[in-house]
């Protein structure tokens, strides 16, 4: 099933997306919560919605699907017609940065320019949300750690990029 972490009536729920409607999975088990964390730890928390109520998914308004996220690795310069536009040569090995809590958004939510940047770029990203930890972790065995997948909007200060040390 998919899912989408949403907010209705001024609550956050999650609901799981059947086509173009959507039913309140935190209303049919409160278990739940309001973010997908526990579902994430127990997949089969999700009830069953035959006969529940629907509403369109167009009449909601996504939040993020994990309310207060662990470590959010990102990966840069991850394709050659991006690293060309930034002017930056073909890296060697994966660009890794870390990005806090309070630098991703939900879809639809403002992006504030900071007063230090004329140049603020945007992007929508890919995410993967680690579902089942673990080290050492074979190429044949990564997606079965992935609980899912979605998009998110992701700012950066390209001035603080441009830098060089004088």
């Amino acid at each position: 099933m998919k899912y989408l972490v949403a907010a209705i009536e001024s609550e956050t729920a999650v609901f799981g997306i059947e086509g173009d409607d959507a039913v309140n999975l935190t209303a049919l088990n409160l278990a739940i919560g309001s973010d997908l964390m526990a579902l994430i730890h127990d997949p089969a928390l999700a009830p069953d919605t035959s006969g529940a109520p629907r509403v369109p998914v167009a009449s909601l308004t996504p939040a993020l699907p994990v309310a207060a996220p662990g470590t959010i690795i990102c990966l840069g310069l991850n394709y050659v017609e991006h690293i060309k536009e930034g002017g930056y040569d073909i890296p060697d090995y994966p660009a890794l940065f870390m990005r806090g809590r309070n630098s991703i958004m939900a879809a639809g939510q403002p992006m504030v320019r900071p007063s230090c940047s004329e140049t603020l770029d945007y992007e929508a990203e890919l995410m993967l949300i680690i579902g089942k930890g673990g080290r050492h972790i074979s190429e044949a065995d990564a997606l079965s750690h992935v609980f899912g997948y979605t998009v998110f909007n992701d700012g950066s200060v390209r001035e603080y990029q441009r830098k060089t040390h004088q």
